[in-house]
């Protein structure tokens, strides 16, 4: 009977469609419905377990790019038939994996599948990293066909949880960032989507600051090309923007949750810079400077946003979002003070001086002694990356001669030379002298290069109410 069972399934296999893949391999995952978590076979199962692995590698073969939405089911129960004690359920799973690696048309990844099989199988960290470092050495030119994907996910899902190295961890995410972009099919990486996210926001959440990074790229490489198949990456910028604001994560991981909403966010709106302008004016910008607990948390956005996008598209942001976030330094705590800092610091790496000047000369002569310490700071920062070398201060000044118009050169050394004479804080009065002689190498030629502009400020300031 059982000759006469296995003969009927390879002639039904043989002339069975796309269609009846679809009736049929439901069924035949069923008979794995109770062994799923453990490789013990009682005596009347496991001939159906080797008849149903049988079928599972030949319809690898039939329709791959069909099977490929039942993939992401059938991997983990082969692997863990693999390590069935009965010898011969353990070989039908060997077989039915070797016939689905043999459906690759990925040539880079097909090199690999000895190695891919080994790591899956094996399940060592070892093995694992030389899949990682094969594949990470990969130049693709090929697209990434299904059966590719879905032998090759487990390993990458498993590098990437909290256990494994945190090299494991960085080669994973270049990886999966790759793959999104090389995709044959998204549909066929859907499967593994919301797995996915989940992990990578558990690295997000880690404390290796070296793998944060490419892990929030990967997000968002996923978000940018599987969102149009998978429904699940539509509410993940809701996700983080909770985990953000809550009160039960630390400021380590806050920055990582920050890094993986910037990249989200820019990659949800890449093709609309609209949509990505108007979420960032009516949904993080009205929070800060604001009472409200969330400011800080949101403020930490601003950080990642910059380099998550180009300069130019950012561009637009910078006269409505740098005043805001300047303005947190009045509340004169050490915490708000460092993100500002490093969130503008971001944009004067990576924009040009005259947008980020006007507001950060504004926070020079603020009321408040702590606006005005680290913007005085913040606009020394500037100044040297300008002038290029303050080793020699004649050289910097004759950069930033050439750097800045002559009028913003007069109002700028203007509020470095006022607050000089800040009569409130003697930490604002040597950080502004600490900028100028790194500035300017002739005082009395200077002040009357800049006289004009200082008297107006002078006449400004006792005009003043304040």
């Amino acid at each position: 009977v059982r000759e006469a069972a296995a003969g009927c399934i390879k002639v039904i296999m043989s002339n069975l469609s796309n269609h009846g893949v679809k009736l049929v391999l439901p069924v035949i995952l069923g008979n794995f419905g109770e062994s799923v978590d453990s490789a013990e076979e009682n005596k009347e199962d496991w001939r159906a377990k080797v008849a149903s692995l049988t079928i599972l590698g030949s319809v690898g073969s039939i329709s791959p790019k069909f099977v490929g939405q039942y993939l992401p089911k059938v991997i983990p129960i082969l692997i863990v038939q693999h390590g069935s004690t009965n010898n011969k359920v353990k070989e039908a799973a060997t077989n039915a994996l070797n016939a689905i690696v043999s459906t690759i048309q990925n040539p880079e990844i097909s090199s690999l599948s000895t190695k891919i099989l080994d790591a899956l199988v094996d399940g060592s960290g070892e093995k694992r990293l030389y899949v990682l470092e094969g594949l990470i050495a990969k130049n693709f030119v090929h697209a990434i066909d299904t059966p590719s994907t879905s032998i090759t996910m487990p390993i990458i899902s498993r590098c990437l949880r909290a256990s494994s190295p945190s090299t494991h961890k960085r080669l994973a995410c270049l990886i999966l960032a790759t793959f999104c972009e090389i995709l044959e099919d998204p549909s066929g990486m859907s499967g593994y989507a919301e797995e996915l996210v989940d992990i990578l926001i558990g690295v997000l959440l880690s404390g290796q600051s070296q793998v944060r990074g490419v892990a929030a790229k990967a997000l968002g490489s996923i978000v940018r090309h599987l969102s149009s198949s998978n429904s699940i990456l539509e509410g993940l910028l809701d996700t983080l923007q909770t985990k953000l604001i809550s009160n039960s994560i630390t400021s380590v991981e806050r920055s990582g949750i920050s890094s993986g909403y910037a990249q989200v966010l820019f990659s949800k709106f890449y093709q609309d810079f609209d949509g990505l302008y108007s979420h960032v004016f009516n949904i993080l910008l009205p929070v800060l400077n604001t009472s409200n607990i969330d400011a800080h948390d949101v403020l930490w956005v601003f950080v990642y946003l910059p380099t998550a996008i180009s300069s130019n598209a950012y561009s637009p942001l910078i006269e409505s979002s740098l005043p805001p976030i300047i303005g947190e330094l009045a509340l004169e705590k050490h915490a708000l003070n460092e993100t500002v800092m490093r969130a503008v610091r971001v944009l004067i790496s990576t924009q040009e001086a005259g947008l980020l000047l006007p507001p950060i000369l504004d926070g020079c002569v603020s009321l408040c002694n702590n606006t005005r310490d680290i913007c005085i700071e913040l606009l020394g920062d500037i100044l040297y990356k300008l002038a290029g070398s303050i080793e020699v201060v004649e050289k910097a000044e004759a950069h930033l001669a050439q750097a800045l118009m002559p009028d913003t050169r007069r109002e700028v050394l203007s509020v470095l030379y006022f607050t000089r004479c800040d009569a409130s804080c003697s930490n604002v009065r040597n950080q502004a002298l600490t900028v100028w002689k790194n500035v300017v190498s002739n005082t009395p030629k200077t002040l009357r290069f800049i006289m004009p502009e200082l008297t107006s400020q002078i006449t400004k300031g006792l005009a003043s109410d304040d």
